[in-house]
């Protein structure tokens, strides 16, 4: 069995490699590879071949020991086991897969991960603020067209919300009497550039029906069916007001752009939510960026400037 296996690798897992890498194929390779190696680990043609899809990089965690597992971008179905950290060092694939850490105690991480090194940063199971995500500070840019000469920005660890703010939580607001609390809300109000009374602007921040809340709203409660689906037709100003009722606070373009890992879009946009028909519920797998942050891109716009239709909050650390 084992000359069997040797002849297997010479034959056909090296050649099979060649081709792989020969169209990009990198993960492929890669697997194919992890496999031949434990049958021949020593092989210098199969040594040399390594460089070509793979980068070394070590893995923590905060705390340490925690499990962290592998899978092809578009295969979720088979998921490889790099080791426990801190790992050794490992040639990882130079594709972007997706990836599972996992330690008893702690909520499972999930995310998108590259060939670079990475520490992966867990929450106890029973903390709060169970509907957001660690994500780990820097000195960073924004990444972002228009803001290519912003100067970098050193950021904390924060949390980021899951996914965009939804009806449901935005209705907690509503019947919390959000719209009558003064403290929730901006000091200052502008409309088209001219500021206004926190009355007046009250006026103007109604549903369909004309009562408080967002503008897709009716009679102070959302199209039915659409609990979870993220919120629309609210101003800067109430998503403000909301953050702050909800003890966090709106993201800037920095943090926004941190947890969306921008350089990752090639990978997350084309599993986005472009389809053209409206929203959707959020949490789409596939639309997952970096840090395991959904809904980055598509669904529903991002505020910018002064047109807003969804939001989600942070928290610092």
């Amino acid at each position: 069995a084992g000359m069997r296996q040797e002849r297997w690798v010479r034959a056909s897992a090296i050649p099979r490699i060649k081709q792989y890498v020969d169209v990009a194929q990198y993960d492929s390779a890669w697997l194919l590879a992890r496999r031949a190696r434990e049958v021949l680990p020593q092989d210098s043609t199969l040594r040399s071949l390594w460089p070509r899809f793979t980068r070394k990089a070590v893995l923590h965690s905060t705390p340490e020991g925690a499990q962290v597992y592998r899978a092809s971008f578009n295969d979720t179905t088979h998921w490889v086991l790099l080791g426990t950290t801190p790992t050794d060092t490992l040639p990882l694939s130079i594709e972007i897969g997706r990836v599972r850490v996992t330690k008893t105690g702690y909520r499972p991480q999930i995310g998108l991960m590259g060939s670079l090194p990475r520490t992966f940063f867990l929450d106890p199971v029973g903390s709060a603020d169970s509907d957001m995500v660690h994500v780990p500070g820097g000195t960073f840019g924004s990444f972002l067209v228009g803001l290519e000469g912003a100067k970098p920005l050193a950021l904390g660890d924060y949390l980021m919300d899951l996914q965009e703010i939804t009806n449901r939580q935005f209705k907690t607001f509503v019947d919390a009497g959000g719209y009558t609390k003064r403290e929730y809300w901006p000091a200052e109000i502008a409309i088209d550039g001219k500021p206004i009374s926190w009355e007046a602007a009250m006026q103007r921040f109604k549903d369909k029906t004309g009562r408080p809340g967002p503008a897709t709203w009716e009679a102070g409660d959302y199209p039915s069916g659409q609990a979870d689906f993220p919120v629309g037709g609210v101003s800067w100003y109430e998503a403000s007001a909301y953050a702050k009722f909800a003890g966090k606070s709106l993201p800037t373009i920095f943090h926004w752009a941190r947890a969306a890992a921008i350089p990752a879009a090639r990978y997350v946009v084309p599993g986005s939510n472009f389809n053209g028909s409206g929203p959707t519920k959020g949490s789409n797998w596939v639309g997952m960026s970096t840090y395991g942050v959904f809904d980055m891109a598509g669904n529903v716009a991002e505020w910018h400037v002064e047109k807003f239709t969804r939001f989600r909050t942070h928290f610092l650390v």
